[in-house]
């Protein structure tokens, strides 16, 4: 009798930890065995490091999941599917420089300081990488524009690594074994790639991948970019010449995408890329042949090629997987989201907005978003102040005044080719829909 309640006692307890085993096991397989489960995997620790990744140039009409037809972007579009992707994410600026600093200061350009090529960032400013590094948070930077060294953006980082002409290869290389050495779950490191400015990948780049016809050595020069109508007529170039700019983008793209593949898969081998938040942001557009002049132009208006650029956010863990969000965001959102995920701070000032809440429940942050920069003239002259502002299915093109000043259609007219005409009473109407941009940010 004792053994037969030893047996059924002995039961018992195989069947409990049985009960307990199963759905602790089912709960702990993803994190375990990440590669296994559609799942999304378990963050692992609290605090993860934060790598940033900026590109000049990088417009979101040349991204294959933003819509572009070739297939320039697997790396960029696979990370979407691990993580998501804000599909209208505005520049603050049109020129990179601006809006980097915006995005390390969460500020509008007027605030900053930080209005046209040459600028500098005042120190008074504090920077994301202050504001980290005041919670503990090592800092390294590896730059490759040359238009982003001497500007002050190197505020706050231990490590600023000037490398003006480098290749996304050789920066990504270098801030990897930076994370690696040894790897830290406090640590912020910016990459900057420049691969996508003028010339489009450099001299040596084959551009036949996506246009066969595209001859050796063209647009191997600087001075062959951001040519007004006239002087790209002088040289005999049409809209055969422009589409070859447009393969010749899309090539450099590819090969940029194809280092940050090679990038993401090295983190991934070291088992470092589940731990971290990883972002990529474009701080400028491209202007290739969506509107005449200025073909392989560089700041030179505010139409969506040159504003509109890519906000992709892998988080740890991959918390979040192939979401795809319409809300609008711009870069100076991304100063307060980073220092919120690595310390749970609040980023109290400035204009940028925690882009946590968008993403965890899909709400709006901004009603009105703004861009700033300087237009060249199509027929010559110096260039004027503009301003951008995107709001619903609109987007209103003009001086940071109203003066003349356009209304785009986008649903209707997505090319931004046919203008409606605003009366000065209608563009301030708009302008008050968000007084703090307005009185705050107006240029």
């Amino acid at each position: 009798m004792a053994d037969h309640s030893a047996r059924e006692t002995g039961w018992w307890i195989l069947l409990w930890a049985l009960a307990l085993t199963l759905p602790l096991g089912a709960l702990a397989q993803p994190w375990l065995f990440p590669s296994r489960s559609a799942m999304p995997v378990v963050p692992r620790q609290p605090v993860a490091p934060s790598v940033l990744i900026t590109v000049g140039g990088l417009s979101a009409s040349r991204v294959h999941h933003l819509g572009h037809a070739r297939e320039t972007t697997p790396n960029l579009d696979a990370l979407v599917r691990h993580g998501l992707s804000i599909t209208e994410t505005y520049a603050n600026g049109n020129h990179e420089l601006v809006t980097t600093a915006s995005a390390m200061t969460a500020e509008c350009p007027v605030a900053h300081g930080v209005q046209a090529p040459g600028d500098v960032l005042a120190p008074r400013l504090q920077t994301l990488a202050e504001r980290l590094a005041a919670d503990g948070v090592s800092t390294a930077a590896f730059v490759g524009n040359p238009a982003l060294i001497g500007r002050g953006l190197d505020q706050g980082f231990d490590l600023f690594e000037a490398r003006p002409g480098g290749s996304a290869d050789e920066l990504l290389t270098e801030a990897l074994a930076h994370i690696l050495d040894p790897p830290d779950p406090r640590q912020f490191v910016w990459i900057d790639l420049a691969d996508l400015l003028a010339p489009y990948g450099g001299a040596g780049l084959d551009p036949t991948r996506f246009d066969p016809t595209v001859p050796a050595g063209f647009a191997d020069a600087r001075a062959d970019y951001g040519l007004p109508i006239e002087a790209f007529a002088a040289r005999g170039w049409g809209r055969t010449e422009a589409g070859w700019f447009a393969a010749r983008y899309d090539a450099a793209l590819f090969e940029l995408d194809a280092a940050l593949g090679r990038f993401l898969d090295a983190l991934d081998a070291a088992g470092e890329l589940d731990y971290l938040t990883l972002t990529v942001l474009g701080t400028s557009g491209a202007r290739l042949d969506e509107h005449p002049g200025f073909v392989g132009g560089h700041a030179v208006d505010l139409f969506d090629p040159s504003i509109k650029v890519p906000l992709l956010m892998r988080l740890p863990g991959q918390a979040v997987r192939g979401l795809e969000l319409r809300r609008l965001a711009q870069p100076s959102d991304v100063g307060p989201t980073l220092l919120r995920l690595a310390t749970r701070r609040s980023w109290e000032d400035g204009v940028g907005r925690d882009l946590e809440r968008t993403i965890r429940l899909q709400q709006d942050l901004h009603g009105q978003v703004f861009s700033s920069g300087r237009l060249l003239p199509v027929e010559g002259g110096e260039p004027r102040a503009g301003l951008a502002v995107r709001y619903k299915g609109v987007k209103l093109l003009g001086g940071p005044h109203g003066e003349q000043a356009q209304l785009f259609e986008l649903a209707t007219d997505p090319g931004e080719l046919f203008p409606v005409t605003l009366q000065p009473a209608q563009v301030e109407a708009i302008f008050g829909m968000s007084p703090e941009w307005h009185t705050r940010c107006d240029p």
